[in-house]
């Protein structure tokens, strides 16, 4: 796993702490990246959404798991070593 996560922005709503960040995975992991709420300066998730990404992949991220799950346009797991590109997420957490 290569990537370098950059939080864009941080804000309180309730109870709930939003983090706006992006991912620059130069090398996808197989089954996926590991998404920690530690990394987002979280003590747990609650859900992850993918807002954007480059280079035609799609993404599926899931907070239950913690893990982002990159997709070609055949709808297969992207390869090990890929470099996927920025991805864009909003997490909410706590």
């Amino acid at each position: 796993m290569t990537n370098t996560l950059t939080i864009v922005d941080r804000q309180v709503e309730g109870l709930n702490r939003t983090v706006y960040a992006t991912m620059d995975v130069t090398s996808y992991t197989t089954d996926g990246e590991t998404l920690s709420a530690t990394i987002f300066g979280l003590t747990g998730l609650k859900y992850i959404e993918v807002c954007s990404a480059e280079n035609g992949y799609m993404f599926a991220a899931n907070a239950a798991m913690s893990k982002l799950l990159c997709f070609t346009a055949a709808a297969t797991q992207a390869a090990a070593t890929t470099d996927v590109g920025v991805v864009r997420l909003r997490v909410v957490g706590y």
